[in-house]
């Protein structure tokens, strides 16, 4: 019974642990901008971006200063900002995860405007259609929310859907697994909404030949089509890049490992 015990607790700690590579946690100061909202390993999210990324209240806020008057053409107020990462692995699989913890798009479902934020995983190396870019936003399209996903087979997909111009507590996380690239459910996207289940929102495919050089945030405010209105917010937090934990599948083996040595016994 003891060894048994050994070996489930062991299969715990195995399908629990993960290797976080970067975490942003923003328990910064209020104001602090994206150069200094550094992860647990002290990389920044990128350059700063006055007025549109700041951490306010223990979570990085996304808001706008909109100022064309409904008008996208009048202003290009939007931030991409990349940063290389502590460690970038070329085996196995990566995990980006967040929270959205609030959106709310109230001023802009006024207007019919948009606006969008996610977190990407970028190869530099040009492709067919410039840059290689695997990952997940979510967009507000002027009356409802979609979940979006890039990846080999195409940009900024619909990948699930939520009406209203509010949302909370949507967790988002995708998985890139490098050791199948260029086949169907090397990239998969998930999500979890509020109190439910977590819901496989896309399985897709990775980039044959895919190599991680950097992590990029996107926020579009008025480029692209988007009119993001002064005074909406989308707030994240909880934004890490991990090795996942070992599948359940592993735990299971390993307690079945378990019950043949009790039965033996």
């Amino acid at each position: 019974m003891k060894l048994l015990s050994l070996i489930l607790a062991s299969s715990v700690a195995a399908a629990s642990a993960s290797t976080i590579i970067d975490q942003w946690e923003f328990t910064h100061p209020d104001g602090t901008g994206l150069s200094g909202a550094t992860s647990n390993n002290g990389v920044p999210i990128g350059g700063d971006s006055p007025g549109l990324a700041s951490v306010q209240g223990n979570q990085l806020q996304f808001s706008s200063t909109n100022t064309n008057n409904g008008d996208p053409s009048n202003d290009n107020l939007s931030s991409f900002r990349t940063t290389t990462l502590s460690s970038s692995p070329s085996s196995g699989k990566v995990e980006v995860s967040w929270t959205i913890t609030t959106a709310d798009f109230t001023n802009s479902l006024a207007v019919s405007g948009s606006a969008r934020v996610g977190f990407f995983l970028r190869d530099t190396t040009p492709g067919v259609a410039g840059n290689n870019d695997l990952g997940m936003r979510l967009e507000f399209n002027g009356s409802d929310f979609n979940l979006q996903y890039t990846d080999a087979t195409g940009t900024n997909q619909n990948a699930a859907g939520f009406s209203g111009a509010t949302i909370s507590d949507l967790d988002i996380r995708y998985i890139i697994d490098f050791g199948s690239l260029g086949t169907v459910g090397s990239f998969q996207g998930f999500y979890t909404l509020g109190a439910g289940s977590e819901q496989l929102a896309i399985t897709g495919t990775a980039h044959s030949g895919f190599t991680l050089e950097q992590f990029r945030t996107v926020q579009q405010v008025t480029n692209g089509g988007t009119n993001w209105i002064t005074g909406d917010t989308l707030n994240v937090d909880n934004l890490t890049v991990a090795v996942p934990e070992p599948s359940s599948t592993a735990l299971l083996g390993l307690t079945g490992l378990g019950l043949l040595i009790r039965r033996r016994k």
